[in-house]
């Protein structure tokens, strides 16, 4: 935990110097590490990102003008709903809320959406910003690659050997149909994935509406090869379903020549793939089980939602409380749940209808965020809710899709992207 330590010094320095630039630094860097601990409180792991957050929103809330930033964030309300029944929920919910797991929530699926704005006040810090995520990226899909091509990650194995806190999940030798499946620098291959999708999807969106030329026609089709291959990497059926789904924002009849281009990439890999596609697509919906295949089947994933929705009528209003799913793996040990990854399983057990409210007025403004690239809001905000319904994204939160929504929603105020 020194290197953690190091790095939240490093960004305490940094932020005293220059508290703008810092925050914008971070936001992405901290892809880098989504699950490292910084520190041990008693028998609590705090994560660096949690220890950063702390800072930010010690110093925003201890300005006076972040009132009007925080009000006129387009997300205000629903932000503001959803940390009263966060509050509810751990008050009232059937197992007792730890303070952190509560803090964690709040820090991240809230108040950074919240006062990120706060931040982003010029073309010039949307540039930057955009600009660091495309370097972050670059950094991230490389070194998965480096990691398939080494059959081993030497930066994760190493750091984990450095503490006893579980925050990276070995899949070395996790073979789907004769391929792997690599974390780069995250704690779960399905996390890679999807954090690769939807930058996927909002660069293509950004630089294909951004008056400034951002990047060389030349580094963009790298960054997108890159940001592809990352998919491959991954190998996660929930990565893939988001990938194609993504693909409905496209008016294809416009342009004949993108749409024979993008058909023939389509056909060349259907035609070297295709036992695996298959293969993958028949793992998702075959009942009876798939041995090849990690995950859960669609059996195990109902017979999981069956035990999610009794455990929701147990106290139906408030939820089990956001920390009764540790509780059920920890003290209950119910085996079934193991490999339950999918976002609306916890909000069924841990944030009863509560928490589901919150969740759909949360989404619903999301997608209404954009009224003039409705077609692109709506399926940035799918390609999120397919692949976190499908797999949980251990280590991203709402906060991900949200931090490019806005940046979209700032550029248009500042008139930075064309109609």
């Amino acid at each position: 935990m020194i290197i953690t330590q190091f790095v939240f010094l490093f960004f305490i320095l940094f932020f005293i110097a220059n508290k703008k630039k810092a925050v914008l630094y971070i936001l992405p860097l901290s892809l880098f590490f989504t699950m490292l601990p910084v520190v041990k409180i008693g028998d609590t792991y705090i994560g660096l990102c949690d220890a950063i957050n702390f800072v930010i929103y010690g110093y925003v809330f201890s300005r006076k003008t972040v009132r009007k930033f925080i009000i006129c964030n387009p997300l205000f309300y629903p932000l503001l709903a959803n940390l009263i029944f966060l509050l509810l929920i751990a008050m009232y919910g059937t197992e007792r809320t730890s303070l952190y797991v509560l803090w964690r929530a709040i820090s991240n699926e809230i108040l950074l959406p919240l006062i990120f704005i706060y931040f982003l006040q010029t073309k010039n810090d949307i540039l930057l910003l955009v600009k660091l995520y495309l370097k972050v990226f670059w950094v991230l899909c490389i070194y998965g690659i480096i990691e398939f091509l080494l059959n081993y990650n030497v930066i994760l194995y190493w750091l984990q050997s450095q503490t006893d806190f579980s925050f990276w999940v070995d899949h070395t030798n996790d073979i789907r149909y004769g391929y792997g499946r690599y974390n780069s620098l995250f704690h779960f291959p399905i996390t890679f994935g999807d954090a690769c999708v939807v930058f996927f999807y909002f660069i293509i969106f950004f630089c294909g509406k951004c008056r400034e030329k951002i990047i060389e026609k030349k580094t963009y089709i790298y960054t997108l090869c890159l940001l592809f291959i990352g998919v491959l990497l991954a190998n996660s059926r929930a990565t893939f379903l988001a990938l194609i789904f993504g693909l409905l924002q496209f008016d294809y009849f416009r342009k004949p020549k993108i749409v024979l281009i993008g058909l023939l990439v389509l056909l060349i890999i259907a035609l070297s793939f295709s036992d695996y596609i298959l293969n993958v697509f028949y793992s998702i919906f075959d009942l009876s089980g798939n041995h090849y295949v990690g995950g859960s089947s669609m059996e195990m994933r109902l017979r999981q939602l069956d035990i999610s929705f009794f455990l929701f009528l147990q106290n139906p209003i408030f939820g089990g409380g956001l920390s009764m799913i540790y509780y059920l793996m920890t003290e209950v040990s119910l085996p079934e749940l193991a490999g339950a990854e999918s976002q609306l399983f916890y909000l069924l057990i841990e944030r009863g209808l509560l928490g589901i409210w919150g969740y759909l007025w949360l989404i619903i403004s999301m997608c209404k965020l954009l009224p003039s690239y409705r077609k692109f809001n709506i399926t940035f905000v799918g390609i999120w809710m397919l692949a976190s319904f499908v797999s949980l994204t251990v280590g991203l939160y709402i906060n991900f899709p949200i931090i490019f929504l806005l940046i979209i929603y700032k550029s248009q105020k500042l008139n930075l992207l064309t109609r």
